[in-house]
């Protein structure tokens, strides 16, 4: 069994009502990835809790990440999550969907195994 860490820090300009993909991965087959933590961040203050990040798999939310609108750790310290697998052949997205007034500059920081099968 091969284990490869993954320590991953991510930003964009998100437009006015506009929704991007910050991360986007298909886990190899006969491998599965272990999310183990998560922090996201915004620039602008005054637009939490009007930006919403979502963490998909196969495009279906992933409880209970499905709509995050509170920061979860830092963008340079990610916080401890309960840990969660997604397994080969399978999708994960981050998504950023931002209803704020104006465009924000958002992101994640996230640190993941990929576990290669023998």
């Amino acid at each position: 069994m091969n284990i490869l860490s993954k320590d991953i820090n991510l930003s964009q300009e998100v437009g006015i009502g506009a929704t991007i993909t910050i991360f986007e991965y298909t886990v190899p087959t006969r491998s599965i990835l272990k999310m183990t933590h998560f922090g996201n961040y915004l620039k602008t203050i005054a637009a939490w809790g009007e930006v919403t990040w979502r963490i998909l798999q196969n495009g279906v939310g992933l409880y209970p990440y499905e709509e995050i609108l509170d920061q979860i750790g830092m963008i340079d310290d990610p916080r401890i999550i309960t840990p969660f697998s997604i397994p080969g052949g399978d999708e994960i997205k981050i998504t950023i969907t931002n209803d704020h007034i104006a465009a924000v500059v958002a992101g994640v920081a996230l640190r993941y195994d990929i576990i290669e099968g023998e």
